[in-house]
């Protein structure tokens, strides 16, 4: 299964968000019981044929991003399409959820 690759400080993470397609940031935390939820299903995500690109920040590690989104909670993730932000969701979410999230957006 495919793991889902980090984000290091904020011009990396500018760079991907600003990128072409639907692509998807999750803030996280290890200590964070949501956030180790959801890694499985963004793994299987990731590796689903024409996924959108997916990327991790971690938060303890990345406070300049997190500071510089305005990420209040944990897991938070957004979604850029063709650079701009067109959704935030904070908090769990199943698989359904995401894949639903995801369908709406690729329009």
């Amino acid at each position: 299964m495919t793991t889902v690759e980090a984000l290091s400080g904020l011009p990396a993470y500018q760079q991907f968000v600003a990128g072409d397609g639907l692509r998807i940031v999750e803030f996280w935390a290890p200590w964070c019981g949501p956030c180790l939820r959801l890694s499985p299903t963004l793994d299987k995500l990731a590796a689903s044929a024409g996924a959108p690109l997916i990327r991790k920040v971690n938060s303890d590690e990345e406070a300049d991003v997190v500071l510089s989104q305005g990420v209040m909670g944990l897991p938070t993730i957004q979604f850029y399409r063709d650079g701009e932000l067109v959704k935030s969701h904070s908090g769990g979410i199943p698989e359904f959820g995401l894949n639903k999230i995801i369908s709406e957006l690729a329009v």
